[in-house]
Parts: C-alpha cells; sequence; structure tokens
C-alpha cells in the first residue's frame, strides 16, 4: 500500500470514527429527553403541586391553625352571667339593717345600715336593696336580685351597686357631678360620662377600682383616710341616675357615711 492508498485508508477510518461519534450523541440525546420531561413532572407535580406548594405550604398551615386559634377560643369560653352569679348572687338570705325614710322640703333622705355586722360578715351576708321609686327597702336576697328589676340601689358596706349591667336586668346609668350643691346641681348632658356596673369582662376576669372594690358605677365615691382606716363622704358630689327604660333621672347625693350606716337625699329631676 503506497502513501496516496494509506492516507485514503486514514481519511476513511477518521470519517467512520465521526459517523459512529455523530451516532452516539443522537443515542445520548434521544436517551436525555425522558431525563427532561421528567425533570418537569418532577417540578410540575413534585414541587409545586404535591410536595412544596399545595400539601406542604398550603394546606399544612391550615391544619396547624385550627389547633391554635380554635382549640384554645373553645378552651377561653367562659359564663358570664354564671361568674357573676357566683360573686354578687349566690346567697339566698335577707340581710337585716335598719333602714327610715323621711320626706323632706326638697327631697326625700333615707338612712341605712348597710354595715351587716363587720368586715367579718361581708362575705356571708347579702346586699341591702332599696327601692327609690317606692322609698322601700326590700326584703329580697341576691338571688333573687339578679333578675329583678324592682330595686335600684344595693348596699353593703362601702359597696354601692345600681341596677343594671353587671349587677341587674334594669337599665340604670349613673353620673355625677363634682364640686357643685344640691341647689345647683343640674343634670350632665347625654355628651357626659354614663357609667353602668361593669365588673366582669367578656373573658370572665374580675374589673375592680382600687384594692378589689368592684368595678361599679359608683365606684370609689368616698374619701379614704389610711391613717385612721376610715371612709367618709365627698361633700360637693352630687349624682343622677338616668333610667333608660323610663327616661326618667334621680338626683342622688350622699351626705353621711360612718362605720357602714348612709345618709342619702334622693328626688326625681325629672
Amino acid at each position: 500500500m503506497d502513501k496516496h492508498q494509506v492516507r485514503i485508508a486514514v481519511i476513511c477510518a477518521l470519517l467512520l470514527l465521526g459517523a459512529l461519534a455523530c451516532g452516539d450523541t443522537t443515542e445520548e440525546s434521544a436517551g436525555e429527553d425522558p431525563v427532561v420531561n421528567n425533570d418537569d413532572g418532577n417540578n410540575d407535580t413534585d414541587n409545586n403541586e404535591v410536595g412544596n406548594n399545595d400539601t406542604d405550604n398550603n394546606d399544612v398551615p391550615p391544619n396547624n391553625d385550627a389547633p391554635n386559634n380554635d382549640a384554645p377560643n373553645n378552651d377561653m369560653i367562659c359564663d358570664v352571667d354564671a361568674e357573676i352569679a357566683s360573686l354578687v348572687g349566690e346567697l339566698d338570705t335577707v340581710t337585716a339593717g335598719d333602714f327610715a325614710m323621711e320626706a323632706g322640703e326638697d327631697g326625700s333622705i333615707f338612712t341605712l345600715d348597710a354595715s351587716v355586722g363587720g368586715n367579718a360578715n361581708a362575705g356571708t351576708s347579702s346586699y341591702i336593696y332599696v327601692d327609690l321609686d317606692t322609698g322601700e327597702r326590700l326584703e329580697i336576697s341576691d338571688v333573687e336580685a339578679l333578675s329583678n328589676s324592682d330595686w335600684d340601689l344595693a348596699f353593703k358596706r362601702s359597696i354601692i351597686r345600681l341596677n343594671g349591667g353587671d349587677s341587674g336586668p334594669s337599665a340604670l346609668m349613673l353620673s355625677s357631678v363634682s364640686e357643685t350643691t344640691w341647689e345647683d346641681a343640674t343634670p350632665p348632658g347625654a355628651d357626659a360620662m354614663w357609667a353602668v356596673d361593669d365588673f366582669m369582662d367578656d373573658e370572665c376576669n374580675l374589673v375592680t377600682v382600687g384594692p378589689g372594690l368592684l368595678n361599679t358605677a359608683f365606684g370609689a365615691w368616698y374619701d379614704y383616710d389610711p391613717s385612721t382606716h376610715t371612709v367618709s363622704n365627698r361633700p360637693g358630689e352630687v349624682y343622677f341616675i338616668y333610667n333608660a327604660a323610663t327616661h326618667m333621672v334621680t338626683q342622688l347625693e350622699i351626705q353621711d357615711y360612718a362605720d357602714g350606716t348612709y345618709t342619702i337625699r334622693w328626688k326625681s329631676a325629672f
């Protein structure tokens, strides 16, 4: 074989190798197509629809939210009426206390002994209930008072409750005017602060004013002397009770307080 023939043979061999290489590349490409499709399938199906987005990211958080939001809320549901009853409506006895009513020229005056025998007996004594419409003390217990709309004011030592809000079924509200006299005081307008007994919130938490005093409309109506531990009325404070059901207004003044005994003047304002 001469050089020319050798050259031709080398060229043919190279061409043959090139053809085989091209054939291998084509087969590998043909073999990679399913892999590319599988990747697309993995991206669309495994990563997006099943794995990452729909199942892991979308479905699981709502399932987590259900135990966190729903169950605790169910556990926190409370019976506000039952809690109020356990606080001010459990005693079914009537508390004794002297009561006297006297009509005056500019309003009636009543005196009431609401000492209930001292602090030691406060926890086992019902409130004393007064009806301002008739000027009488009512013979009712705490249990009966929660559903009774006849009484207006309830007294137990320095605590005064108003029939309405958390205390009873009536619709009484209270506002006050400070640094005035009985004769000069006029009822506040609709834009004034009108309060109701509100000593239990919607989550059954006790709401107090000062050291454990129920958050009634009257609140801490008195002056307290820490040196003698005595409570006294606050001069120049005149109260107005508004009945949202009848639109009647009653003017009231605590003229005196000593050891649980009240002297109170009141009249119908209009």
